[in-house]
């Protein structure tokens, strides 16, 4: 879908309205699915530093494509000034979730973290940067499907704002970060996103459902997160991969048993034994228990294998007297 104007819209209804810009559901020359509009203020549009931020992310935005990303369809201009369509999902901020008490359990968290590390990391690849990820920027759906939202217009909002007041030093720092974007973004972006993500998630973890069989898995996620959010640490992992990768493995290890090596059973008078042991203990071939509590007498079983060698025996000499009366 292209728009060169805001006529090809069809206003469906207001989301909601700042100074800065207005959210709007919208049909875009009668397609389908609606999509929301935002609309910048003509004070933003006219903004050079907005304006800049904005023609460095647009293409690489547009190219963007995740599962997990609301993706950004189209950016143009109009006489009123800058505005682009985005689209528009049925699924919540996660701060509405959290608001209305609804508990995630600790594999949900991992889900959700493991999710939001695949859009970055893509998000990254590309030399973009959410900068501003939150729970209101986080969508997540009935089943648990995740979104980032703003990834790209929060920024541009951001560095507009900032760019009016550059007393603060340290703000300034941060803008000029936010604005510098290259093939790869800069170290200090891509943890900042990921300061922030697990910022989010330790948030999740402390009104989780806590249950026994995820109890490790818990405790090894609480250990992850502080590592990330402790200044006197170093950040590890320092990318959305490698932040995915670790929380992939509690995701796949959380509740499953450990497999014994070593049998550990008490029974009265049964020592303890390893497994691999008793594999190769020898088998009685009628009652298929192991020769060590078999019911055969030493007695009998010496006369058993004492048996075919006398067998063998009587053979030979009868075949010797047979031979000795025909010759």
């Amino acid at each position: 879908m292209t728009a060169t104007d805001l006529t090809q819209f069809d206003i469906l209804s207001t989301l909601s309205e700042t100074p800065e810009c207005t959210r709007q559901l919208a049909r875009l020359d009668n397609h389908d699915p609606p999509v929301q509009l935002i609309t910048f203020s003509e004070e933003l549009s006219a903004c050079p530093e907005f304006r800049r931020v904005l023609k460095t992310d647009r293409d690489m935005l547009e190219m963007l494509r995740h599962q997990s990303v609301v993706h950004l369809l189209g950016v143009s201009e109009s006489a009123n000034g800058l505005f682009c369509w985005t689209e528009q999902l049925e699924a919540p901020p996660l701060r509405a979730r959290l608001e209305s008490d609804q508990h995630f359990s600790v594999d949900d968290i991992i889900e959700v973290g493991w999710q939001i590390c695949s859009a970055l990391q893509q998000a990254h690849n590309l030399g973009v940067v959410h900068g501003f990820l939150s729970i209101d920027t986080i969508l997540v759906s009935d089943s648990l499907s995740v979104w980032i939202s703003d990834l790209g217009i929060a920024r541009w909002l951001h560095v507009a704002a900032t760019s009016k007041d550059q007393q603060s030093s340290e703000t300034a720092e941060r803008s000029e970060s936010l604005i510098t974007v290259s093939v790869m973004a800069s170290q200090s972006a891509v943890e900042q996103d990921l300061s922030d993500l697990a910022r989010i998630l330790a948030d999740m973890l402390r009104q989780a459902d806590s249950q026994e069989s995820t109890a490790a898995a818990e405790q090894s996620l609480r250990r992850l997160l502080d590592s990330m959010l402790d200044p006197d640490q170093p950040r590890i992992p320092v990318t959305a991969r490698e932040f995915q990768g670790r929380l992939g493995e509690l995701l796949l290890g959380s509740g499953e048993p450990e497999i014994p090596i070593v049998d550990e059973r008490n029974s009265p008078g049964v020592g303890k034994r390893s497994i691999i042991v008793e594999l190769f203990d020898p088998m009685d071939s009628d009652t298929g228990t192991a020769s060590g509590n078999s019911s055969i007498s030493a007695e009998t079983a010496s006369r058993q294998h004492k048996l075919p060698i006398l067998v063998i025996a009587a053979a030979a000499v009868l075949i010797t007297i047979v031979a000795a009366l025909l010759f």
